[in-house]
Protein backbone atom coordinates (compact mmCIF):
# COMPACT_ATOMS: atom_id res chain seq x y z
CA UNK A 1 0.00 0.00 0.00
CA UNK A 2 2.68 2.54 0.72
CA UNK A 3 4.16 2.19 -2.86
CA UNK A 4 0.44 3.40 -4.45
CA UNK A 5 0.53 6.12 -1.49
CA UNK A 6 3.43 7.90 -3.08
CA UNK A 7 1.23 8.45 -6.40
CA UNK A 8 -1.26 11.26 -5.39
CA UNK A 9 -1.20 14.28 -3.39
CA UNK A 10 -3.06 16.15 0.01
CA UNK A 11 -4.72 12.99 1.09
CA UNK A 12 -5.49 14.38 4.36
CA UNK A 13 -7.79 16.88 2.51
CA UNK A 14 -11.67 15.67 2.38
CA UNK A 15 -13.83 18.30 1.25
CA UNK A 16 -14.92 20.98 3.33
CA UNK A 17 -14.22 19.07 6.48
CA UNK A 18 -16.83 16.26 7.33
CA UNK A 19 -19.02 14.79 4.75
CA UNK A 20 -22.66 15.61 5.05
CA UNK A 21 -25.10 13.99 2.73
CA UNK A 22 -25.72 15.09 -1.22
CA UNK A 23 -27.83 16.69 -2.55
CA UNK A 24 -27.33 13.89 -5.51
CA UNK A 25 -27.85 10.60 -5.03
CA UNK A 26 -25.00 9.89 -7.42
CA UNK A 27 -22.32 12.11 -5.36
CA UNK A 28 -22.66 9.71 -2.05
CA UNK A 29 -20.54 6.81 -2.63
CA UNK A 30 -17.78 8.65 -3.88
CA UNK A 31 -17.93 11.20 -1.20
CA UNK A 32 -17.52 8.23 1.52
CA UNK A 33 -14.95 6.05 -0.47
CA UNK A 34 -12.81 9.30 -0.22
CA UNK A 35 -13.81 9.50 3.43
CA UNK A 36 -12.62 5.72 4.21
CA UNK A 37 -9.49 6.45 1.93
CA UNK A 38 -8.58 9.35 4.33
CA UNK A 39 -9.74 7.63 7.36
CA UNK A 40 -7.04 4.65 6.36
CA UNK A 41 -4.06 6.83 5.51
CA UNK A 42 -4.57 9.22 8.46
CA UNK A 43 -1.70 7.55 10.53
CA UNK A 44 0.78 8.79 7.49
CA UNK A 45 0.24 11.94 7.79
CA UNK A 46 2.90 12.87 10.63
CA UNK A 47 5.41 12.05 7.43
CA UNK A 48 4.75 15.42 5.57
CA UNK A 49 2.20 17.83 4.14
CA UNK A 50 3.81 19.31 1.02
CA UNK A 51 0.90 21.01 -0.94
CA UNK A 52 0.84 19.82 -4.65
CA UNK A 53 2.84 21.99 -6.50
CA UNK A 54 1.50 25.51 -6.76
CA UNK A 55 -0.86 26.08 -3.77
CA UNK A 56 -3.58 28.99 -4.38
CA UNK A 57 -3.97 29.22 -0.11
CA UNK A 58 -2.50 32.35 1.30
CA UNK A 59 -0.51 31.99 4.32
CA UNK A 60 -2.24 33.29 7.60
CA UNK A 61 -0.28 36.46 7.86
CA UNK A 62 -1.58 37.27 4.26
CA UNK A 63 1.54 36.35 2.38
CA UNK A 64 1.61 34.03 -0.52
CA UNK A 65 3.17 30.28 0.38
CA UNK A 66 3.22 29.40 -4.00
CA UNK A 67 6.57 27.35 -4.63
CA UNK A 68 7.41 24.32 -6.66
CA UNK A 69 6.89 21.94 -4.11
CA UNK A 70 8.49 18.72 -2.99
CA UNK A 71 7.03 15.59 -3.71
CA UNK A 72 5.38 14.35 -0.63
CA UNK A 73 2.94 11.29 0.70
CA UNK A 74 0.00 11.34 -1.63
CA UNK A 75 -3.25 8.77 -1.91
CA UNK A 76 -4.50 7.21 -5.26
CA UNK A 77 -7.74 8.54 -6.11
CA UNK A 78 -10.34 5.68 -4.85
CA UNK A 79 -11.55 3.66 -7.96
CA UNK A 80 -14.61 5.60 -9.18
CA UNK A 81 -14.19 8.61 -7.02
CA UNK A 82 -13.87 10.92 -9.84
CA UNK A 83 -17.06 12.79 -11.45
CA UNK A 84 -17.84 10.52 -14.68
CA UNK A 85 -18.89 11.80 -17.70
CA UNK A 86 -22.31 13.23 -17.83
CA UNK A 87 -24.97 10.57 -17.81
CA UNK A 88 -27.37 13.18 -19.94
CA UNK A 89 -26.73 16.27 -22.13
CA UNK A 90 -26.56 19.65 -20.62
CA UNK A 91 -26.20 23.36 -21.43
CA UNK A 92 -22.98 24.77 -20.51
CA UNK A 93 -23.07 25.76 -16.80
CA UNK A 94 -25.75 23.16 -15.90
CA UNK A 95 -25.27 22.11 -12.72
CA UNK A 96 -24.85 18.05 -12.33
CA UNK A 97 -24.71 17.37 -8.69
CA UNK A 98 -24.13 19.93 -5.29
CA UNK A 99 -23.35 18.62 -2.12
CA UNK A 100 -23.41 21.20 0.84
CA UNK A 101 -19.91 21.11 2.96
CA UNK A 102 -18.02 22.77 5.23
CA UNK A 103 -17.55 26.63 5.23
CA UNK A 104 -15.73 29.04 7.58
CA UNK A 105 -18.19 31.47 9.85
CA UNK A 106 -20.19 33.68 7.99
CA UNK A 107 -20.52 31.49 5.50
CA UNK A 108 -22.20 28.36 2.98
CA UNK A 109 -20.29 26.62 0.40
CA UNK A 110 -20.97 23.58 -1.76
CA UNK A 111 -19.46 21.16 -3.71
CA UNK A 112 -20.50 21.69 -7.29
CA UNK A 113 -20.26 19.44 -10.41
CA UNK A 114 -21.46 20.99 -13.63
CA UNK A 115 -21.62 21.22 -17.25
CA UNK A 116 -18.51 22.71 -19.48
CA UNK A 117 -17.06 22.64 -23.13
CA UNK A 118 -14.29 20.58 -23.58
CA UNK A 119 -11.16 21.45 -25.36
CA UNK A 120 -12.36 18.70 -28.25
CA UNK A 121 -16.02 21.11 -28.06
CA UNK A 122 -17.64 18.14 -25.97
CA UNK A 123 -20.19 18.01 -22.97
CA UNK A 124 -17.63 17.44 -20.13
CA UNK A 125 -18.52 17.77 -16.29
CA UNK A 126 -16.28 19.83 -14.38
CA UNK A 127 -16.11 20.47 -10.78
CA UNK A 128 -15.99 23.53 -8.59
CA UNK A 129 -16.63 24.89 -4.75
CA UNK A 130 -18.63 27.55 -4.25
CA UNK A 131 -18.63 29.68 -1.28
CA UNK A 132 -21.08 32.24 -0.44
CA UNK A 133 -21.81 34.93 2.37
CA UNK A 134 -24.74 33.65 4.83
CA UNK A 135 -26.71 36.73 4.55
CA UNK A 136 -29.59 37.68 2.58
CA UNK A 137 -27.99 38.46 -0.71
CA UNK A 138 -28.69 41.68 -2.20
CA UNK A 139 -31.54 42.14 -5.07
CA UNK A 140 -28.80 41.78 -7.73
CA UNK A 141 -27.18 38.42 -6.16
CA UNK A 142 -23.58 38.77 -4.24
CA UNK A 143 -20.81 40.08 -6.31
CA UNK A 144 -19.08 37.19 -7.54
CA UNK A 145 -15.16 36.07 -8.11
CA UNK A 146 -14.48 32.84 -10.68
CA UNK A 147 -11.24 31.97 -9.43
CA UNK A 148 -8.63 29.88 -11.91
CA UNK A 149 -6.35 28.33 -10.19
CA UNK A 150 -2.04 28.09 -9.95
CA UNK A 151 -0.42 24.45 -11.51
CA UNK A 152 -1.48 21.55 -8.97
CA UNK A 153 -0.92 19.18 -11.71
CA UNK A 154 -2.63 16.65 -13.97
CA UNK A 155 -4.01 13.74 -11.56
CA UNK A 156 -6.94 13.22 -10.10
CA UNK A 157 -6.05 13.70 -6.66
CA UNK A 158 -4.87 16.89 -7.26
CA UNK A 159 -7.34 19.21 -7.91
CA UNK A 160 -8.16 21.78 -5.14
CA UNK A 161 -11.58 21.22 -4.30
CA UNK A 162 -10.20 18.32 -2.44
CA UNK A 163 -9.47 21.07 0.14
CA UNK A 164 -12.85 22.73 -0.03
CA UNK A 165 -12.97 26.70 1.07
CA UNK A 166 -9.43 26.16 2.23
CA UNK A 167 -8.58 25.82 -1.40
CA UNK A 168 -9.79 29.23 -2.15
CA UNK A 169 -8.08 33.14 -1.63
CA UNK A 170 -8.77 34.43 1.20
CA UNK A 171 -12.04 33.01 2.10
CA UNK A 172 -12.67 35.55 5.30
CA UNK A 173 -11.53 38.04 3.65
CA UNK A 174 -14.03 37.67 0.47
CA UNK A 175 -16.81 37.14 2.79
CA UNK A 176 -16.39 39.75 5.04
CA UNK A 177 -16.65 41.71 1.86
CA UNK A 178 -20.23 40.43 0.42
CA UNK A 179 -18.65 38.61 -1.94
CA UNK A 180 -19.26 35.77 -3.53
CA UNK A 181 -16.36 33.47 -5.21
CA UNK A 182 -16.48 29.79 -7.08
CA UNK A 183 -13.52 27.99 -7.86
CA UNK A 184 -13.23 25.71 -11.19
CA UNK A 185 -11.43 22.56 -10.65
CA UNK A 186 -10.39 22.83 -14.56
CA UNK A 187 -11.36 19.69 -17.45
CA UNK A 188 -9.94 16.58 -16.09
CA UNK A 189 -9.16 17.63 -12.82
CA UNK A 190 -11.33 15.89 -10.18
CA UNK A 191 -14.23 14.81 -13.12
CA UNK A 192 -13.44 11.98 -16.12
CA UNK A 193 -10.67 12.67 -18.79
CA UNK A 194 -7.58 13.93 -19.33
CA UNK A 195 -6.64 17.73 -18.11
CA UNK A 196 -6.05 19.88 -21.36
CA UNK A 197 -3.24 22.05 -19.17
CA UNK A 198 -2.47 25.36 -20.49
CA UNK A 199 -5.11 24.86 -23.40
CA UNK A 200 -6.94 27.87 -23.66
CA UNK A 201 -10.52 27.47 -24.19
CA UNK A 202 -10.63 24.35 -21.97
CA UNK A 203 -9.56 26.71 -19.28
CA UNK A 204 -11.54 29.47 -20.57
CA UNK A 205 -14.31 27.61 -20.58
CA UNK A 206 -14.30 26.40 -17.18
CA UNK A 207 -14.08 29.56 -15.55
CA UNK A 208 -16.99 30.40 -17.00
CA UNK A 209 -19.56 27.67 -16.72
CA UNK A 210 -18.29 27.71 -12.96
CA UNK A 211 -19.91 31.27 -13.08
CA UNK A 212 -22.74 30.25 -14.70
CA UNK A 213 -23.42 27.33 -12.41
CA UNK A 214 -22.71 29.34 -9.41
CA UNK A 215 -26.51 31.56 -10.39
CA UNK A 216 -28.35 28.00 -10.65
CA UNK A 217 -27.55 26.88 -7.35
CA UNK A 218 -30.65 27.01 -5.20
CA UNK A 219 -30.68 29.34 -2.39
CA UNK A 220 -27.09 30.46 -3.18
CA UNK A 221 -27.68 34.03 -3.23
CA UNK A 222 -25.96 34.37 -6.68
CA UNK A 223 -28.17 35.24 -9.56
CA UNK A 224 -27.34 35.60 -13.30
CA UNK A 225 -27.10 39.23 -13.09
CA UNK A 226 -24.46 39.21 -10.51
CA UNK A 227 -21.41 41.22 -11.01
CA UNK A 228 -18.98 39.27 -12.19
CA UNK A 229 -14.47 39.31 -12.15
CA UNK A 230 -12.62 36.54 -12.89
CA UNK A 231 -9.46 36.11 -11.00
CA UNK A 232 -6.45 33.76 -11.76
CA UNK A 233 -2.99 33.34 -10.68
CA UNK A 234 0.14 31.70 -12.40
CA UNK A 235 -1.79 28.71 -14.94
CA UNK A 236 -5.02 30.03 -13.33
CA UNK A 237 -4.06 33.90 -15.01
CA UNK A 238 -3.80 31.74 -18.14
CA UNK A 239 -7.19 31.04 -17.74
CA UNK A 240 -8.50 34.34 -16.86
CA UNK A 241 -6.98 35.58 -19.70
CA UNK A 242 -8.78 33.18 -22.10
CA UNK A 243 -11.83 33.35 -20.21
CA UNK A 244 -12.84 37.40 -20.75
CA UNK A 245 -11.56 36.95 -24.44
CA UNK A 246 -13.42 34.16 -24.64
CA UNK A 247 -16.64 35.93 -22.13
CA UNK A 248 -18.36 37.83 -24.77
CA UNK A 249 -19.05 35.06 -27.56
CA UNK A 250 -19.37 32.38 -24.82
CA UNK A 251 -21.12 33.51 -21.83
CA UNK A 252 -22.42 37.12 -23.41
CA UNK A 253 -25.09 36.96 -20.29
CA UNK A 254 -22.81 36.83 -17.62
CA UNK A 255 -22.09 40.91 -16.19
CA UNK A 256 -17.72 40.81 -16.38
CA UNK A 257 -16.30 43.32 -14.58
CA UNK A 258 -12.92 42.72 -14.52
CA UNK A 259 -10.17 40.63 -14.77
CA UNK A 260 -7.38 40.54 -12.35
CA UNK A 261 -4.05 38.17 -13.05
CA UNK A 262 -1.79 37.03 -10.95
CA UNK A 263 1.86 36.40 -12.79
CA UNK A 264 0.19 34.65 -15.38
CA UNK A 265 1.59 32.78 -17.60
CA UNK A 266 0.66 34.08 -21.21
CA UNK A 267 2.93 32.52 -23.81
CA UNK A 268 2.96 28.78 -23.62
CA UNK A 269 6.27 28.56 -25.46
CA UNK A 270 8.19 30.82 -23.78
CA UNK A 271 6.77 28.93 -20.26
CA UNK A 272 7.66 25.82 -21.84
CA UNK A 273 11.10 26.85 -23.09
CA UNK A 274 11.73 28.20 -19.69
CA UNK A 275 11.04 24.47 -18.31
CA UNK A 276 12.81 22.72 -20.90
CA UNK A 277 16.15 24.11 -20.01
CA UNK A 278 15.57 23.09 -16.12
CA UNK A 279 15.91 19.43 -15.15
CA UNK A 280 13.96 20.20 -12.24
CA UNK A 281 10.88 21.60 -14.39
CA UNK A 282 10.76 18.54 -16.69
CA UNK A 283 7.54 17.41 -14.74
CA UNK A 284 5.99 20.90 -15.86
CA UNK A 285 7.04 20.00 -19.85
CA UNK A 286 5.92 16.96 -19.39
CA UNK A 287 2.36 18.06 -18.11
CA UNK A 288 2.39 20.65 -21.29
CA UNK A 289 3.12 17.48 -23.41
CA UNK A 290 0.42 15.59 -21.59
CA UNK A 291 -2.17 18.11 -22.19
CA UNK A 292 -1.36 19.10 -25.28
CA UNK A 293 -1.52 15.92 -26.92
CA UNK A 294 -5.19 15.26 -25.27
CA UNK A 295 -6.32 18.33 -26.50
CA UNK A 296 -4.69 18.01 -29.88
CA UNK A 297 -4.61 14.63 -31.62
CA UNK A 298 -2.50 15.22 -34.27
CA UNK A 299 0.42 15.61 -31.73
CA UNK A 300 2.84 12.81 -31.04
CA UNK A 301 4.69 12.93 -27.65
CA UNK A 302 7.02 10.36 -29.95
CA UNK A 303 8.49 13.33 -31.69
CA UNK A 304 9.69 14.98 -28.74
CA UNK A 305 10.24 12.70 -25.84
CA UNK A 306 13.01 10.03 -25.49
CA UNK A 307 11.86 6.42 -24.49
CA UNK A 308 12.33 7.24 -20.60
CA UNK A 309 10.46 10.49 -21.21
CA UNK A 310 7.97 8.68 -22.60
CA UNK A 311 7.72 6.38 -19.80
CA UNK A 312 7.96 9.35 -17.37
CA UNK A 313 4.85 10.54 -19.26
CA UNK A 314 2.78 7.65 -18.35
CA UNK A 315 3.04 9.46 -14.34
CA UNK A 316 1.90 12.41 -15.44
CA UNK A 317 -1.96 11.55 -14.53
CA UNK A 318 -0.73 9.73 -11.41
CA UNK A 319 0.99 12.39 -9.83
CA UNK A 320 1.24 15.65 -8.73
CA UNK A 321 3.17 18.30 -9.88
CA UNK A 322 5.57 18.58 -7.08
CA UNK A 323 6.32 15.09 -7.52
CA UNK A 324 6.06 14.72 -10.95
CA UNK A 325 8.41 17.42 -11.14
CA UNK A 326 10.96 15.34 -8.63
CA UNK A 327 10.49 11.92 -10.72
CA UNK A 328 11.69 13.19 -13.90
CA UNK A 329 14.44 15.59 -12.66
CA UNK A 330 17.26 13.40 -14.06
CA UNK A 331 19.28 15.13 -17.22
CA UNK A 332 16.89 17.03 -20.28
CA UNK A 333 18.33 14.69 -22.92
CA UNK A 334 17.54 11.85 -20.86
CA UNK A 335 13.96 12.72 -21.53
CA UNK A 336 13.60 15.22 -24.43
CA UNK A 337 14.30 13.90 -27.68
CA UNK A 338 13.66 17.18 -29.12
CA UNK A 339 12.58 20.66 -27.49
CA UNK A 340 8.69 20.56 -27.81
CA UNK A 341 9.08 24.52 -28.67
CA UNK A 342 11.07 23.23 -31.65
CA UNK A 343 8.84 20.96 -33.28
CA UNK A 344 6.70 22.72 -35.74
CA UNK A 345 3.22 20.73 -34.60
CA UNK A 346 3.51 21.52 -31.09
CA UNK A 347 4.52 24.94 -31.91
CA UNK A 348 1.82 25.64 -33.65
CA UNK A 349 -0.93 24.47 -30.89
CA UNK A 350 1.72 26.46 -28.64
CA UNK A 351 0.85 30.01 -30.78
CA UNK A 352 -2.63 29.25 -30.63
CA UNK A 353 -2.91 29.53 -26.69
CA UNK A 354 -0.80 32.15 -26.34
CA UNK A 355 -2.79 34.77 -24.09
CA UNK A 356 -3.59 38.73 -25.16
CA UNK A 357 -3.90 37.85 -29.08
CA UNK A 358 -7.53 39.00 -28.86
CA UNK A 359 -8.56 41.90 -26.85
CA UNK A 360 -10.81 42.43 -23.63
CA UNK A 361 -13.36 44.12 -23.12
CA UNK A 362 -13.11 45.14 -19.38
CA UNK A 363 -10.33 46.34 -17.30
CA UNK A 364 -7.61 44.13 -16.17
CA UNK A 365 -5.01 43.87 -13.15
CA UNK A 366 -1.74 42.33 -13.93
CA UNK A 367 0.31 41.74 -10.76
CA UNK A 368 4.11 40.80 -11.57
CA UNK A 369 6.78 39.91 -9.34
CA UNK A 370 10.32 41.08 -10.43
CA UNK A 371 12.45 38.04 -9.26
CA UNK A 372 9.71 35.82 -10.34
CA UNK A 373 11.75 32.61 -12.33
CA UNK A 374 8.83 31.00 -13.06
CA UNK A 375 6.69 33.04 -14.89
CA UNK A 376 9.01 35.36 -17.18
CA UNK A 377 8.73 39.45 -16.12
CA UNK A 378 9.36 39.62 -19.46
CA UNK A 379 6.81 37.88 -20.89
CA UNK A 380 3.87 39.13 -18.59
CA UNK A 381 5.41 42.65 -19.91
CA UNK A 382 4.49 41.47 -23.40
CA UNK A 383 1.13 40.63 -22.55
CA UNK A 384 0.46 44.37 -20.96
CA UNK A 385 2.33 45.59 -24.25
CA UNK A 386 -0.53 43.79 -26.58
CA UNK A 387 -3.51 44.57 -24.16
CA UNK A 388 -2.37 48.45 -24.69
CA UNK A 389 -1.71 47.93 -28.12
CA UNK A 390 -5.07 46.64 -28.44
CA UNK A 391 -6.83 49.63 -26.58
CA UNK A 392 -7.67 47.47 -23.26
CA UNK A 393 -7.88 49.38 -19.66
CA UNK A 394 -5.02 47.24 -18.03
CA UNK A 395 -3.36 48.43 -14.75
CA UNK A 396 0.21 46.81 -14.80
CA UNK A 397 1.81 46.27 -11.45
CA UNK A 398 5.49 45.46 -11.59
CA UNK A 399 6.66 44.21 -7.69
CA UNK A 400 10.14 44.64 -7.34
CA UNK A 401 12.41 41.63 -6.00
CA UNK A 402 9.27 39.61 -5.47
CA UNK A 403 9.45 36.03 -6.89
CA UNK A 404 6.24 33.75 -7.89
CA UNK A 405 4.49 34.68 -4.80
CA UNK A 406 2.57 37.50 -5.82
CA UNK A 407 -1.05 36.66 -4.13
CA UNK A 408 -0.86 39.19 -1.03
CA UNK A 409 -4.30 40.78 -0.52
CA UNK A 410 -3.87 43.79 -2.49
CA UNK A 411 -3.90 45.22 -4.52
CA UNK A 412 -6.34 42.95 -5.89
CA UNK A 413 -9.06 43.27 -3.52
CA UNK A 414 -9.10 46.72 -3.66
CA UNK A 415 -8.77 46.30 -7.07
CA UNK A 416 -11.77 43.88 -7.26
CA UNK A 417 -13.81 46.00 -5.09
CA UNK A 418 -13.59 49.22 -7.18
CA UNK A 419 -15.12 46.80 -10.22
CA UNK A 420 -18.08 45.82 -8.31
CA UNK A 421 -18.53 49.27 -7.11
CA UNK A 422 -18.34 50.80 -10.59
CA UNK A 423 -15.92 53.05 -9.94
CA UNK A 424 -13.95 54.43 -13.52
CA UNK A 425 -10.61 52.08 -13.60
CA UNK A 426 -7.03 53.52 -14.45
CA UNK A 427 -4.57 52.14 -17.05
CA UNK A 428 -1.06 52.57 -17.20
CA UNK A 429 -0.73 51.81 -20.70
Amino acid sequence: MRATLLHRCDPKQKRGGLPVRSTHARGTPRRRARTLLALTIVALLALGSAACGASPVPGPTGTDTTAPAAAGPGATVAPGDVEPPPAEPGTPGEPIATEPIDAPPGGRAWHVSYHSTGAGGADVAVTATLLVPDRPAPDAGFPLISWAHPTTGAADGCEPSLRGTAGLPYPEELLARGWAVVATDYEGLGADGPHPYLVGASEGHAVLDAARAASRVPDAGVSPGSSLVIWGFSQGGHAGAFAAQLAPTYAPELDLVGVALAAPVSDVAGFTRRAEQRADQLGVVLTIVNGFVAAYPELDPAAVLTPDGLAALTQVEHRCIGEINEYADRPVADVLGWPPTEDPAFAVRFAENRAGDAPIAVPVLIVQGAADDIVDPAATAALVARYCTQGVTVRADVRPGVDHGVLAPEPFLAWIGDRFAGAPATSTC
